[in-house]
């Protein structure tokens, strides 16, 4: 929707896109083959990217024919970007990548994606400097997918290596040495969108359901514990909504996302131990449908909420710097 039309897309406002996006987590529709090309990718092209980038790339995205994953966290590094050691290294016409990305979403059924990769060493005063940007293709020589399985079995993640895979120069995603500054751009539209608190908005639009008559049998703190979890889903969206005001605008809007995600994700467990409280229904997978299944499928996802996007830990961490306190 927010592509301009001269690559296929609509020219609408990151808002139109919200309101869109909303009604289709809340009805817990599948939109993952497109996601991430929708929501970052096209926006990052548009704005570091080439204009043959652009022209070779946003059209198809446009068109739903270009799936995007994302190549940020690493074995042993996680969501400190800066301590990640995929390299890329000068060759002639291009570059060399050697290393591992790991809960890659969707890499098995992408087509390419973003790596950040370290093409030169960190600065002591400045672990941030060093970081650039490549397109990969996934069907590139060198490159391996491992499919990290959720606790449902389901293929989901994954992790892709990086073995002398090339590179050419005109696949170089914005400016050498600028990745650290790109990266926090995509993050802000990766942290900030209401993904970050609907995913168990089903979850909690069915406990509503079953609660539904249940006053004099839950008592007022019960109830206000059930209160609680409404409301919030309208606060977190109206810090979601300033946070995508803000993408509209150009502002920096890294700090605010990162606040968004974590408290977004933390709500979203906690909406599942409301459920299990509240409700003498015991979580079953193997449902057809219903309380029962989609209280299964929320606890099995449930470990990845804090995960993708960054850790609570290091977002915390964003937001403490971004206030001066550290």
């Amino acid at each position: 929707m927010t592509l301009p039309t001269e690559y296929g897309g609509q020219g609408r406002g990151p808002l139109d896109r919200y309101v869109v996006v909303e009604e289709l987590l809340a009805a817990g529709a599948p939109v993952a083959a497109h996601w991430v090309a929708d929501r970052q990718v096209g926006p990052l092209l548009l704005r570091f990217g080439t204009e043959w980038q652009k022209r070779r790339y946003l059209p198809r995205i446009a068109a739903g024919e270009s799936y995007w994953a994302i190549g940020m966290s690493e074995p042993d590094s996680g969501s400190d970007l800066a301590s990640v050691r995929t390299r890329a290294t000068r060759v002639d016409g291009g570059w060399r990548l050697d290393g591992a990305k790991v809960w890659t979403s969707g890499a098995h059924r992408a087509h390419a994606f973003f790596v950040l990769a370290r093409t030169a060493p960190a600065q002591e005063q400045n672990r941030h400097a060093g970081l650039s940007q490549f397109i990969v293709e996934l069907d590139s020589p060198g490159v391996r997918i491992n499919p990290i399985r959720l606790l449902t079995g389901a293929h989901h993640f994954n992790e892709v290596v990086l073995d002398g895979v090339f590179v050419p120069d005109e696949l170089v995603l914005g400016e050498i040495g600028a990745g650290w500054h790109q990266v926090s751009a995509e993050l802000a539209f990766e942290r900030s969108g209401p993904e970050r608190f609907l995913s168990t908005f089903p979850l909690l639009v069915a406990l509503v359901g079953e609660l539904s008559g249940s006053a004099d049998r839950l008592g007022a703190a019960r109830l206000g514990e059930l209160g609680a979890l409404v409301s919030r889903v309208w606060t977190l969206r109206r810090l979601s909504l300033g946070v995508a005001a803000s993408l509209r605008s150009g502002a920096a809007a890294d700090v605010a996302a990162a606040l968004v995600k974590d408290l977004g994700t933390r709500y979203e467990n906690e909406v599942i131990d409301a459920a299990r409280l509240l409700v003498a229904v015991a979580p079953d997978p193997g449902a057809h449908a219903g309380f029962a299944r989609l209280l299964a499928d929320a606890v099995l996802h449930a470990p990845g909420f804090t995960l993708r996007g960054g850790t609570n830990e290091i977002l915390r961490g964003v937001v403490a710097r971004g206030l001066g306190l550290r």
